[in-house]
């Protein structure tokens, strides 16, 4: 399905829409963040962290390179249902990369992750 977002840089699938995360996404990704901190807090240790939407701004602005990290949107309400990333494993050369992802708690066992 293409999509304004598509256009400009995003993938769109048919319920989901992948894209860079922007400046204005820091609240929607802090709020995401805390409604999951008792689920987090077994494997995601970053997030005990995260204390406000400035450090989600942080995040944002300082990110990894582009096309490493993507917010996860629900298709219909452009709503924030989490994050994905590719991170690079040891030298370029190997062509190797860590695929991580997480959807927001409210949103588990709804197909989306």
């Amino acid at each position: 399905m293409a999509t304004a977002e598509a256009a400009r840089g995003g993938l769109a699938g048919r319920r989901v829409l992948l894209r860079a995360l922007a400046e204005a996404d820091a609240a929607a990704l802090f709020e995401a963040v805390q409604a999951s901190k008792d689920l987090f807090k077994r494997r995601l240790h970053w997030a005990a962290a995260v204390k406000g939407v400035s450090d989600e701004l942080k995040f944002i602005r300082k990110g990894p390179q582009p096309g490493r990290i993507w917010g996860i949107f629900e298709g219909k309400s452009q709503a924030l249902l989490g994050v994905v990333s590719l991170r690079p494993v040891g030298d370029s050369a190997a062509a190797q990369a860590r695929f991580s992802m997480w959807v927001r708690a409210d949103r588990n066992d709804r197909g989306f992750g």
